[in-house]
């Protein structure tokens, strides 16, 4: 998994070509590439990991989009208190603060 919204598109050229490839030889392939980034972070049809993916649409390449919120901040808890290896009520003040900051 990556940050694509963070790569360069040096990288993202290279990673096209090897999952567009796999359209020369009868749509069979492979290759599983995950790719995620946050949407308030990528806000022109012009970044390059929008155009990434419409160009992999464009040779054919199966691609699905999945839009995820961010964490409730009981979920978040838990698995910062997973994390810490202490109990969820101690660790309750930290999970807010990080929920404030990253909105979940």
């Amino acid at each position: 998994c990556s940050d694509t919204s963070l790569s360069s598109s040096v990288v993202l050229t290279v990673m096209e070509g090897i999952l567009a490839d796999h359209t020369d030889i009868g749509g069979s392939s492979c290759i599983f590439f995950v790719g995620s980034y946050r949407s308030n972070e990528v806000s022109s049809e012009d970044h390059s990991i929008v155009r990434f993916v419409e160009s992999l649409k464009s040779f054919n390449v199966p691609t699905t989009t999945l839009t995820l919120d961010g964490l409730e901040i009981h979920d978040l808890n838990d698995m910062i208190s997973d994390a810490m290896c202490t109990f969820p009520r101690i660790c309750y003040p930290l999970s807010k603060i990080v929920h404030e900051k990253t909105k979940g």
